[in-house]
C-alpha cells in the first residue's frame, strides 16, 4: 500500500507502507509510470496531468500516477 507523506517544505511524496491494511474503501491504485528525471517520464507526467490525473514522486526514485476505479 502507498501512503502520501508531507515534506517540511510542503511538497508531498509517496512511501510504501507495509503495515497499512487493505480495505474495501480503496478507489484506485498508484501505478508506476517511470523513473524521476527521465524525458519519457516527464512526457508521461505531462500527459497524465493534462488528463486531470495526480502524479507524485515516490520514495523509491520513481513517479506514480493515481488511477481511480469506476
Amino acid at each position: 500500500m502507498w501512503s502520501l507523506r508531507l515534506k517540511s517544505n510542503g511538497e508531498f511524496y509517496l512511501t510504501y507502507d507495509r503495515t497499512r491494511r487493505l480495505t474495501q474503501d480503496l478507489r484506485g491504485l498508484w501505478e508506476h509510470i517511470g523513473r524521476k528525471n527521465n524525458s519519457y517520464t516527464d512526457y508521461a507526467i505531462m500527459v497524465n496531468q493534462q488528463a486531470g490525473l495526480l502524479c507524485c514522486d515516490d520514495d523509491e526514485g520513481g513517479v506514480r500516477c493515481l488511477v481511480l476505479e469506476d
